[in-house]
């Protein structure tokens, strides 16, 4: 009855809530990704400028080398130094938040686990009350059998009761 109904609707509503953290999991997963090819697209970058660098800073050093000053490779250089401060920037928020996702996916993780277990004690109480309750109905359905043989029983002995009365009775009325 109520006790059955009660765990059949906790357990609809663990299933509801195992059903929307994966939801989320799979939200956070794909986060994962995107975050995951964002650093090798920012760390990529950063290849191509210090590789920019490194050129650049052999252009000054050998149009020095040569007496030539370049105000232009100076400014140019400065340009490349400030992009690869700012990927660097961009890369170290990405992995931060990259971070914090897998945090956010391992917890989720860990709930929905907990989660299943709960599922599973919750489905082997129903199983185990569900068990009791047709042991029960069959127990009632035999004893309902036995009570009906019973009183067919108290009936007949009634009868008999009654049918020794009217021989005693008349037994009675011949001894007077």
């Amino acid at each position: 009855g109520g006790g059955v109904d009660a765990l059949r609707a906790s357990l609809e509503q663990q299933v509801e809530e195992n059903d929307r953290l994966r939801l989320e999991l799979e939200a956070l997963d794909s986060r994962c990704e995107e975050l995951g090819n964002e650093l090798e697209r920012s760390e990529h970058v950063a290849g191509k400028l210090r590789l920019a660098l490194d050129n650049g800073a052999e252009e000054r050093a050998a149009a020095r080398h040569s007496g030539e000053g370049s105000g232009d490779t100076e400014v140019d250089l400065t340009e490349l130094q400030l992009a690869l401060v700012d990927t660097k920037l961009r890369l170290a928020t990405t992995e931060f938040e990259r971070e914090e996702a897998l945090h956010e996916v391992k917890q989720l993780r860990a709930r929905l686990d907990k989660a299943n277990g709960g599922n599973m004690s919750v489905a082997k109480e129903m199983t185990w009350l569900e068990v009791q309750y047709t042991e029960t109905r069959s127990e009632l359905v035999k004893l309902t059998h036995r009570n009906a043989a019973l009183e067919e029983d108290v009936k007949e002995m009634i009868a008999l009761k009654l049918e020794l009365a009217e021989a005693q009775a008349r037994l009675a009325d011949l001894e007077r």
